[in-house]
C-alpha cells in the first residue's frame, strides 16, 4: 500500500495560506532591499536624491509583482485566501 503524501505547495487552509503568503512577502522585501542598497545604490550619484527614491520604488514594486506571479504558479495561497474552490 502507498501513501499518498500531500503536495507541500497546496493548503486549504487560511491561516496556513496567509502566514506562507506574508512571511515569503516580508523575505523577498528584505532580501530585495538588502541588494538595492548594496549593490544599485553604488552605481547612482550621491546628490541624485530622486533618482535613487524611483530606482527603490521601481526596484520593490518589480520584486513584489514577481513574488505574485510565482505565488499564483507554485501555490494554492491565492485561492484559499480569495475564497475560490
Amino acid at each position: 500500500m502507498a501513501v499518498e503524501r500531500k503536495d507541500w505547495r497546496h493548503t486549504d487552509r487560511t491561516g496556513v495560506a496567509l502566514a506562507g503568503f506574508i512571511g515569503g512577502l516580508v523575505l523577498v522585501l528584505m532580501v530585495a532591499t538588502a541588494v538595492f542598497f548594496m549593490v544599485v545604490v553604488g552605481w547612482i550619484e550621491e546628490g541624485d536624491r530622486t533618482l535613487r527614491v524611483c530606482g527603490a520604488v521601481a526596484w520593490m514594486y518589480g520584486w513584489v509583482y514577481l513574488y505574485y506571479k510565482w505565488t499564483r504558479w507554485a501555490t494554492s495561497w491565492w485561492k484559499v485566501l480569495g475564497g475560490e474552490n
